[in-house]
């Protein structure tokens, strides 16, 4: 059994008479090495994954990096700017350098996102941050990549110091998460209603 095989030592009884000589196809052994080196872990996993998204995208595009802890070596903020193939080959070398270590402040590194957006932080894992924003029309997006639960605080509001809080309160599901904080005073319209959805026709 498989657990004969990897429980008895060399030169021990069994010993390697319980392990089974498997001879493979080229086919498998290329698909294990690939395993091996690009998705056995969830950190390789995700490099792998949203480097082959991010693969296509050239400079009609700006994109930003950011690391939810700040990194005691490498890169852990990256301006968004057009990604240009200098500005690209920047973002793969930050991108795969990052080491996962410390705690998962999910929450701060989110709201530290909402400042940015905003024009209201100065710096990012110390580096002096530039408003993103071109345009009133402009849409920007946040990728959030974790490999656990949040945890550390909940971050601040766009003045940088103000707890965010449980905005959700006890609104309608889903937005209620089931805490049990006081609901916040401002919330927005479709947080404060039910939508009700009609079937819609149309005759041609």
């Amino acid at each position: 059994t498989f657990y004969k095989e990897c429980a008895s030592k060399s030169g021990n009884t069994p010993g390697k008479n319980v392990f089974t000589k498997v001879t493979v196809s080229a086919a498998e052994r290329a698909n294990f090495a690939n395993w091996y080196s690009y998705y056995r872990t969830r950190m390789q996993m995700m490099k792998t994954a949203s480097s082959l998204a991010f693969r296509n995208i050239d400079d009609r595009f700006r994109v930003g990096f950011m690391t939810i802890n700040d990194p005691s070596s490498g890169t852990g903020f990256i301006n968004i700017d057009e990604f240009t193939a200098a500005r690209k080959l920047a973002w793969y070398n930050a991108f795969f350098a990052v080491s996962p270590s410390g705690g998962t402040p999910l929450r701060v590194a989110l709201s530290k996102t909402g400042q940015l957006f905003a024009g209201q932080i100065s710096s990012i894992n110390g580096v002096t941050a530039n408003n993103p924003v071109q345009y009133s029309c402009q849409q920007n997006y946040t990728i959030l990549s974790t490999d656990g639960f949040w945890n550390g605080g909940g971050g601040t509001k766009l003045d940088g110091s103000t707890a965010i809080g449980n905005e959700d309160g006890s609104l309608i599901r889903p937005y209620n998460d089931g805490g049990s904080a006081t609901i916040q005073k401002q919330t927005s319209n479709l947080q404060q209603r039910a939508i009700t959805l009609k079937n819609q026709t149309r005759s041609s």
